[in-house]
């Protein structure tokens, strides 16, 4: 995210916050006053969620604050209709999906063996599904992940540290 301002003369620091509902925000990151700096810059690591919301809480250098309008980031799709996010630092994944016709998906990660460890049919999906994938009862490792959407087969590698 960038973000520019027009003077940091009463500026103190930005507190960016976040929502996955555009209502109840909680706070990210701390941004300080850095000289004369007008540009600002931050990235989420911890992109969940197909969809976040996002404003600033701006502190003047009198200690009273005010925040910036809400704004609405869509994570882009990746692989046509599909994205699998993995939260930093552990066996936790989410798949989300974005279906605008009924079509059967499933669900099959498999360890590097080929041996199957979780197997999902999610039936006939015509609107968003997102779903939360736990390999943490699984070692460290690499794993495959097949994903069927109507006629469609993909791969995603999934590696857990």
């Amino acid at each position: 995210m960038y973000w520019q301002i027009e003077s940091v003369d009463d500026l103190q620091k930005f507190e960016l916050e976040k929502s996955k509902d555009g209502i109840v925000f909680n706070k990210i990151a701390s941004l300080y006053k850095n000289g004369s700096t007008k540009s600002f810059s931050f990235t989420d690591d911890d992109l969940l969620n197909p969809e976040s919301y996002y404003r600033l809480k701006i502190f003047n250098t009198t200690q009273s604050y005010f925040y910036s309008g809400i704004v609405l980031l869509k994570n882009a799709l990746e692989k046509f209709d599909y994205k699998v996010y993995q939260q930093p630092g552990s066996h936790q994944y989410r798949l989300c999906c974005n279906i605008n016709v009924a079509q059967p998906v499933k669900m099959v990660i498999s360890d590097a063996s080929g041996r199957q460890l979780v197997k999902k049919d999610f039936g006939n999906v015509n609107a968003q599904l997102n779903e939360r994938i736990d390999l943490s009862k699984y070692p460290s490792g690499t794993y495959f992940m097949q994903l069927f959407i109507g006629t469609g087969q993909y791969s995603i590698k999934l590696i857990a540290n």
